[in-house]
């Protein structure tokens, strides 16, 4: 402080004032996937103008027994917040079974690899005991960043808390919805998360003020109808607007799909297929290991959708071509789910205009055709006069350098969150 001078030291006083003398609301959006939670944090420190923070956390958590152990490897040093996630949470009255300590990130897969899990598609996201470990973690980091606006040195993530309220938005599987907003608002608002982070050992009360959840898929829709930028209806709305879009949200461990008719959900088309990314991952795996008469573990295989190849030793072996005959084999099951539901729907495929597919397991890796591509080529069997919205037509600048592109297929469900709250406050 001493080597500010007076005047900076004012106006970092008063910033410091305005930002603790009365709760402000930083909304949050987020999408809680098996795989990984994404999210944005949106938050006006200042009149008229709107910051904004984007997070992409590895959903693996490990409980721990020993904490012991735990501090010894804390004392280290080798660890942070930023990089790791330590809890001690007791949550049983939310989620069974919920409490004791836990730990993600960098700190979980170095040294707790085999105590590790992730979140499942068996369970309804409301009643994931993970899904909320992953929502603290978020809620956590959000802090962090909240913290970077207070000027003093002295200043906790629980002054924080005490400074803002939150405001979340949930993204969930169509069919979890109505049932979904009914049990976070109860556990959230009404009973609230509370933790101990493990790294400050400070006790953490979240202000909850709101919880809102929205379906994914009609999230994408809304993002390809209107701009984040201007708030105003894309060139592309008109038509989505007067059309009738089958919309399919491919993730990790399952496929959601939706219909939409001239704007509208059609509330009898919800439903979730239990086929994503992770089978294509699984039968590349199986098929390498036929070939090749080997017993290569899953995690060899975890990134071959992003890039097609695995180690084997000192060796990378391309397994583009396995990737490639995967993804029909998935994109088959998914079209032979997709008309066996509608014709037991008794809605006619031929009504479909427009076929949207977002989701990260829609995307394309290296040479190989997106899911979305494969898809779309066997649709057109049942119905010929449909047409693929292809990735490109959602474009929007960056919210600040280094932020996730919310522009990408896996992205647009947050995209059209994010946009839906600021058309909401407009």
């Amino acid at each position: 402080m001493q080597n500010l001078c007076r005047c900076c030291v004012n106006t970092k006083v008063k910033k410091e004032r305005e930002i603790m003398s009365e709760k402000k609301k930083v909304e949050l959006m987020v999408d809680l996937g098996n795989s990984q939670t994404r999210a944005v944090a949106r938050c006006g420190f200042e009149t008229g103008k709107i910051l904004h923070k984007t997070f992409m956390l590895d959903n693996s958590f490990a409980p721990v027994d020993d904490d012991y152990e735990l501090d010894e490897i804390l004392d280290g040093g080798e660890y942070s917040d930023v990089d790791s996630f330590a809890a001690e949470v007791d949550l049983h009255d939310i989620v069974p079974n919920l409490e004791g300590i836990v730990v993600g990130g960098v700190l979980a897969n170095r040294n707790y690899g085999r105590s590790i899990v992730v979140p499942r598609s068996e369970r309804a996201k409301y009643e994931n005991w993970m899904v909320y470990l992953a929502l603290i973690n978020v809620i956590d980091k959000t802090l962090q960043w909240l913290n970077g606006y207070s000027t003093s040195a002295g200043t906790t993530k629980g002054d924080v808390t005490k400074a803002f309220t939150f405001d979340v938005t949930l993204l969930v599987p169509p069919l979890q919805q109505k049932e979904g907003a009914k049990v976070f608002k109860v556990n959230l608002v009404d009973k609230g998360l509370t933790y101990v982070d493990y790294f400050t050992k400070e006790h953490i009360k979240v202000d909850i003020g709101s919880v809102d959840v929205k379906p994914e898929g009609m999230a994408a829709f809304i993002a390809h109808l209107y701009s984040y930028d201007t708030l105003q209806p894309r060139s592309i709305a008109a038509e989505l607007l007067s059309k009738k879009l089958l919309i399919l949200d491919i993730g990790a461990g399952t496929t959601d799909i939706l219909a939409v008719d001239r704007g509208q959900l059609v509330e009898s088309s919800r439903t979730t297929i239990k086929l994503g990314g992770n089978n294509i991952i699984s039968t590349v795996r199986s098929k390498y290991n036929k070939r090749n008469n080997t017993n290569l573990s899953e995690p060899v295989f975890k990134e071959v959708l992003i890039n097609p190849e695995i180690g084997v030793g000192d060796t990378k072996v391309d397994v583009s071509k396995i990737v490639e005959s995967s993804k029909r084999e998935i994109a088959r099951d998914l079209i032979n789910e997709i008309t066996s539901f509608f014709e037991a729907q008794n809605v006619d495929l031929k009504t479909f205009n427009l076929l949207l597919v977002v989701g990260g397991g829609a995307l394309s890796s290296g040479e190989s055709k997106a899911l979305s591509e494969l898809i779309y080529n066997g649709v057109v069997d049942y119905i010929p006069k449909i047409r693929l919205l292809e990735e490109g037509i959602v474009k929007e600048p960056l919210l600040y350098e280094g932020a996730l592109d919310l522009t990408t297929l896996r992205n647009l469900n947050l995209l059209g969150v994010l946009t839906a709250k600021a058309l909401q406050s407009k």
